[in-house]
């Protein structure tokens, strides 16, 4: 339809009575305007406003914008120094909202504004959505209070709705960031972008796929925020996905809390596992283990060990990592040197405090970096103190991320738990040789009562071989000597040497240091006594039998 400049002529049309009747059935608020002025309406639009005719409006105002009340986020007579009707053409597939009140009420309505076949007029439409705004704000409140955005995606022009709460998570006001899907794609963690695509593109596939992900975003502080991003798709008959909708909450606490209960876990895990490892390992080994745990729980790529001597006045290192060996420090150095020598990372046995670098480049009192060493970014070193003495440096550096308390007390539990261990080690190694020098003592101090005790069983074998040799040498000299009975003192008398080889061999025995238990009887030592006994008559009985004859 063609709106002629001219009011008779309009006046005079059938056509346009008939669209005038057809505009007057509208609920919204429709109307002509070259944005400056207005040139005709239907009846809602003058009944809202309260004016009879379109002269008695225009004779009060000369066009609707004069009615838009100023606020953030409603279109505004003017925009940013460009007139509503040109701000609106120039962003038509951007919703707009106009808050307009009229006594005490409010209402907001949604504008349309499209150029019309006649020069210069625009054709408006305005849809009273108030109902729907109250509802919505009261929406959002509900969320505000439950800590949660509201987003709102028309899928067929692109365009998406930021709730004021959406952003303030984000730490920007309502005015601050733009309704546009690049405000959200440009703050989502890099590493987190594309399972969040995927996700969306997954909802948008067929209906029933709810769309509910965890993700980082940037603050505008700069720190990275957990997000948990809800929503669902709506479909329209043929299937296509039309709009999307959900709430976004900030759970970066939660993650947190989720994140330290993990480690208390695994930091339990690993204090109870530190003692059998100190008892199956070897004490190197057992220290690289435990700085392998302690670049686990801090996310730390280096990590060393050095002990400190008793005048605290020089240290020895004593381990790095085998990852910092492998992958970072090709140092060559003394293993032990003054502390005067040491550089800012010895500040923990200077100042027998737990000393943080968080940016390590920039900091005013670094020494630098002997050639090869490891690159530092950051770092935390830290004393253990036994009995008022700083005995042993431990330390960690270059996690990704600002080291804090939680990895101070982390790498001081471990640090304290192995130098106790580490301790037991070398006591139970000094016990051990305490008691093998008080074994060998006491073996030797009772080497003077085994020889007595030698001597002893040596007499009798000696005296029965020698009286046996002289009983022989007799008869041959008074022509005596019978050979038969001479074999048989002479095996006797080898049975004697037997029995001395046999007290050596229990004399080296005794000495021997053996650590396998060997079983015996009571009977064994009773038959050895007696046999012992009965020694001193067995080679005298045919020498005596043959003197008496």
């Amino acid at each position: 339809m063609i709106f002629d400049t001219s009011m008779d002529a309009y006046a005079q049309c059938d056509q346009t009575h008939l669209f005038d009747t057809l505009l007057d059935a509208q609920s919204a608020l429709i109307f002509v305007t070259d944005g400056a002025s207005l040139f005709t309406c239907n009846r809602r639009f003058l009944d809202f406003f309260g004016f009879e005719t379109i002269a008695s409006f225009k004779s009060a105002h000369a066009c609707v914008g004069d009615f838009f009340e100023p606020c953030p986020g409603f279109l505004s007579a003017t925009v940013d120094g460009v007139p509503w009707a040109e701000y609106v053409l120039n962003h038509r597939n951007e919703p707009q909202r106009v808050k307009i009140v009229r006594g005490d009420a409010v209402y907001i309505f949604e504008l349309e504004l499209h150029p019309s076949s006649l020069k210069g007029l625009l054709f408006g439409y305005m849809n009273d959505v108030s109902a729907l705004h109250l509802l919505k704000e009261r929406y959002e409140f509900a969320l505000k209070g439950a800590n949660e955005g509201l987003w709102d995606w028309d899928l067929r022009t692109d365009t998406i709705y930021f709730s004021p709460r959406w952003k303030e998570m984000l730490g920007y006001g309502d005015d601050e960031l733009p309704c546009a899907l690049e405000s959200w794609s440009t703050l989502v963690h890099p590493d987190d972008l594309q399972g969040a695509l995927d996700a969306i593109t997954h909802a948008h596939s067929a209906p029933n796929r709810n769309y509910d992900i965890e993700y980082r975003m940037r603050h505008k502080n700069g720190a990275w925020i957990w997000i948990l991003d809800k929503g669902f798709t709506l479909f329209d008959l043929e299937g296509t996905a039309v709009r999307m909708i959900g709430t976004h909450a900030d759970i970066t606490r939660i993650k947190a809390s989720e994140a330290r209960n993990a480690l208390h876990a695994r930091r339990a895990e690993v204090m109870l596992a530190l003692p059998d490892l100190s008892e199956s390992l070897s004490k190197p080994d057992f220290m690289q283990r435990m700085l392998e745990m302690a670049e686990e729980l801090t996310q730390s790529p280096i990590s060393f060990i050095h002990f400190v001597n008793d005048d605290e006045q020089s240290i020895e290192l004593i381990t790095w990592s085998r990852r910092t060996l492998d992958e970072y420090c090709h140092v060559v150095h003394d293993r032990h040197y003054p502390v005067t020598q040491a550089g800012i990372w010895a500040d923990a046995l200077r100042e027998r405090r737990a000393i943080v670098i968080n940016d390590y480049p920039k900091h005013p009192h670094k020494r630098g970096l002997p050639e090869g060493h490891a690159p530092l970014e950051r770092f935390i070193s830290l004393p253990v103190i036994e009995d008022n003495k700083v005995v042993m440096l431990c330390g960690i550096g270059n996690k990704d991320e600002a080291y804090n308390q939680t990895d101070v007390e982390t790498l001081q539990l471990l640090a304290n738990e192995t130098w106790r261990l580490v301790q037991r080690q070398r006591n139970r190694i000094k016990l051990q040789q305490t008691q093998e020098m008080l074994l060998a003592q006491s073996r030797y101090a009772a080497m003077g009562e085994m020889i007595g005790m030698i001597a002893h069983q040596w007499r009798q074998p000696i005296a029965v071989i020698a009286m046996g040799v002289n009983n022989i040498i007799a008869d041959i000299e008074l022509e005596l000597f019978n050979p038969l009975q001479a074999r048989q003192a002479l095996e006797e008398l080898l049975d004697q040497t037997r029995k001395l080889s046999m007290i050596i061999d229990d004399f080296r025995t005794f000495f021997a240091s053996s650590s396998h238990d060997q079983q015996t009887t009571l009977r064994a030592p009773i038959e050895e006594a007696l046999e012992i006994s009965n020694t001193t008559t067995s080679p005298f009985r045919p020498f005596m039998r043959m003197r008496a004859r």
